[in-house]
């Protein structure tokens, strides 16, 4: 019997012309699709730092409110489906939150179903992130919950500082593909 490798690897730049999907808020591209509320209330400033980022502190430097949640929403309805695999998300994130008090969750969400926990952020965090996430997700989102008490610390030098996450880029691709055996 004969056998055929296929590399599904080799596809991506004829099937999947439209990967990866880039929201580079360094530079603004993309970022004013993403929905930036706290609790509920949206606001076109919260979240969005002329620096380059976005980030759970609150428009003019503010810090995010105790007891409440903070939510950083990508585009609506994202089509990932042409995606045969699973997708790859990743993005840098930095800052410190209150550790084992105030949570960042990453989540996802297919269709209009309810928002499904990727991973769970406290403390302090200077990484790069990676995930395999289902090419049926249609929406992702940040959602910071902090606790009723502190938003602040001491930093270096004795200086009140905000507890914050930064992210300055997030990116969607397709998972790579593996050899496929077919038999003829």
């Amino acid at each position: 019997m004969k056998k055929l490798i296929l590399i599904l690897a080799l596809l991506p730049t004829m099937a999947y012309a439209q990967f990866p999907i880039e929201y580079d808020f360094t530079t603004n591209v993309g970022s004013t699709a993403w929905i930036f509320n706290s609790s509920g209330t949206s606001t076109t400033t919260s979240g969005w730092e002329t620096y380059g980022e976005i980030t759970t502190t609150l428009d003019g430097g503010t810090a995010y409110p105790n007891g409440q949640k903070q939510r950083m929403v990508s585009p609506n309805n994202l089509n990932l489906s042409s995606c045969a695999l699973d997708v790859d998300v990743s993005f840098d994130i930095y800052g410190v939150i209150e550790d084992q008090f105030d949570f960042m969750y990453f989540q996802y969400k297919i269709g209009f179903g309810n928002w499904i926990d990727i991973d769970t952020l406290t403390g302090f965090m200077d990484s790069t992130l990676l995930y395999s996430i289902p090419a049926t997700a249609t929406r992702f989102r940040f959602m910071l919950i902090a606790d009723a008490t502190i938003n602040t610390y001491i930093g270096v030098g004795g200086i009140t500082a905000l507890y914050y996450y930064d992210i300055d880029n997030f990116k969607i691709d397709c998972a790579s593909g593996l050899p496929v055996e077919l038999t003829y």
